[in-house]
């Protein structure tokens, strides 16, 4: 009996430690898994600005997470320092599989939006919980996006943007690239930020771009990559692995 993905390449290209689950999903329904990490996750140990923000949550009244890494981070912080988010404060995660890595995490979450970008975060905090002249943590890379700060800002807020980690662009031999490319017609690459958008395009040369078909996590990972010249073939409808895996199978029957 055939399965979805037969003959099919699936180029994932997540960090190493966070690629079994896709590629075991994947692999389940026929496609060929090639591992090709362009990023890696680098937590912050320590900062000043970490341990205050930590040690010092009951100051606010919103924490921010804007990525599944972020709340993993944000819970190896807690367990570490022997804190616990305070029951009055809201916990609002960019989408649903945030949402999924603080239950793992045993954080819960108050709030999702409907679209997971910073700037539906934002705008959904600001009209749900009125957040003019709150105090609200930002929990997330250190280079993050600047939409979630600056629509929270906006609205009033006062915000403490604090990194929990660093996503470190790897720079992958093109001709490993090339190899994992393979058949463009047949091959279907997953993009789950911006950062490993960069990475590949970096990799290949800028006229092959276009032939790149891309299964990406979200708009804002889809806008990084059609302005890199790639072809979006299929976006998540939501932030997870069962939801990439929907996403590459609506890749491959378009």
């Amino acid at each position: 009996m055939s399965r979805p993905l037969d003959g099919r390449r699936v180029v994932v290209t997540r960090p190493a430690l966070q690629s079994d689950a896709l590629a075991d999903g994947l692999e389940r329904l026929g496609a060929d898994v090639v591992l090709l990490p362009l990023t890696r996750i680098v937590p912050v140990d320590d900062s000043h600005e970490l341990a205050a923000a930590i040690d010092g949550l009951d100051r606010y009244a919103v924490v921010a997470v804007t990525s599944a890494n972020g709340a993993a981070c944000l819970g190896a912080q807690l367990r570490r320092r022997g804190r616990s988010i305070p029951a009055g404060v809201l916990v609002a995660a960019v989408g649903d599989a945030t949402a999924g890595a603080l239950a793992d995490e045993g954080i819960r979450t108050d709030l999702v939006p409907e679209r997971a970008t910073g700037a539906a975060l934002a705008a959904t905090l600001a009209a749900a919980a009125g957040v003019a002249g709150a105090r609200v943590l930002v929990a997330r890379a250190r280079t993050g996006r600047p939409e979630i700060v600056e629509g929270l800002r906006a609205a009033g807020a006062f915000v403490d943007d604090v990194a929990l980690y660093d996503t470190e662009r790897l720079a992958p031999d093109p001709a490993a690239v090339a190899r994992a490319l393979g058949d463009r017609g047949a091959t279907v690459v997953v993009l789950t930020a911006p950062s490993a958008v960069e990475t590949l395009a970096a990799a290949i040369a800028p006229e092959d771009a276009p032939g790149v078909a891309v299964v990406t996590m979200g708009p804002t990972t889809s806008a990084a990559a059609r302005a890199a010249g790639m072809t979006v073939a299929a976006e998540a409808a939501e932030q997870s692995v069962a939801g990439l895996v929907a996403a590459v199978r609506a890749a491959v029957r378009s």
